[in-house]
């Protein structure tokens, strides 16, 4: 088995073109999901883009399965310290322009992708004039959940990069950060278990705000409503650690600082949690069955 600590995993494979996108995948005895991520290498098999995994030491096949699949770059398996630390060690290694990062059951949508290199596209073509790459790409998602799926709108503006009260209103999972704003392994916080892309955001708004933000009128990703972020006990650790990055970062959180410890007494009472989500998802979902492509032609997490 392959083994990688935060800077020997192996050399990328070289390239005779670089990818616009690097999907970074983080995975732990996971091997049932793997024919979905191997599903989403082949949907995207023939665009500008690579998926690459890091793996914590599965011992459930998933490292195998994993190294079957065309079209994925298995990175390396070794424990790790959880979903970030993956991330930082995946990070010198990747090929794209840009990296998102995505669960290994989240769906990156094709449209996307297609929208964010005609970006690419005109920023090249103009580069004679100064123009760049925005520094951050993103768009809606679609939520599904034992048969029914939310369409969530993304903002025109992120109050994320708030200078006073930010809020974390970017759907992280696909969106797409230039990779010259990451810090290779040192990018996020390993200490954090759910909150780490948050206080990323936080650290790196200024740089953000600078190299500009573009919302694209496209689903980035399909994701499921399932994992461990999604569970009730979840909710008191985002508490806590919402309150750690407050501490760290020397600012006022928006709404999402004042209603998750009221919502971290639910993890006392997963039952009933489980049923209000039940009953919320649904009065506002709607059937798979029923959501049709928008005008666009538009149809998170790791398992453990």
């Amino acid at each position: 088995m392959n083994t990688c600590s935060g800077t020997d995993a192996p050399a990328a494979t070289t390239s005779t073109e670089r990818p616009l996108c690097s999907y970074v995948v983080a995975t732990y005895n996971c091997q049932h999901l793997v024919p979905v991520l191997a599903s989403t290498a082949q949907r995207l098999s023939g665009l500008s883009c690579e998926i690459c995994v890091c793996d914590g030491g599965s011992t459930d096949g998933t490292w195998q399965a994993l190294q079957s699949v065309s079209g994925i770059r298995a990175l390396c398996s070794a424990p790790d310290r959880g979903i970030y630390d993956a991330w930082n060690r995946a990070l010198p290694h990747v090929l794209g322009s840009y990296v998102a990062f995505i669960g290994v059951d989240d769906e990156p949508q094709a449209e996307f992708l297609a929208a964010a290199a005609a970006v690419a596209g005109a920023a090249h073509a103009a580069a004679a004039k100064g123009s760049v790459l925005p520094g951050l790409l993103y768009g809606d998602v679609r939520v599904q959940r034992r048969g029914r799926v939310r369409h969530l709108v993304a903002p025109q503006t992120l109050r994320l990069l708030d200078h006073q009260t930010p809020v974390f209103d970017l759907f992280h999972p696909g969106s797409m950060v230039r990779s010259d704003l990451l810090d290779g392994p040192h990018t996020f916080d390993a200490s954090f278990k759910l909150a780490g892309d948050f206080d990323f955001f936080l650290r790196q708004a200024q740089r953000l705000r600078q190299a500009g933000t573009r919302r694209l009128h496209a689903v980035q990703a399909v994701l499921k409503d399932e994992g461990v972020s999604r569970q009730p006990q979840a909710l008191a650790v985002y508490a806590q650690e919402l309150a750690r990055i407050e501490a760290q970062n020397r600012c006022q959180l928006g709404h999402q600082g004042t209603w998750f410890p009221w919502l971290a007494a639910l993890a006392h009472w997963p039952a009933f949690y489980n049923l209000c989500k039940d009953v919320s998802w649904y009065l506002r979902g709607s059937a798979v069955a029923d959501v049709q492509p928008g005008p666009s032609g538009l149809h998170g997490s790791r398992a453990s």
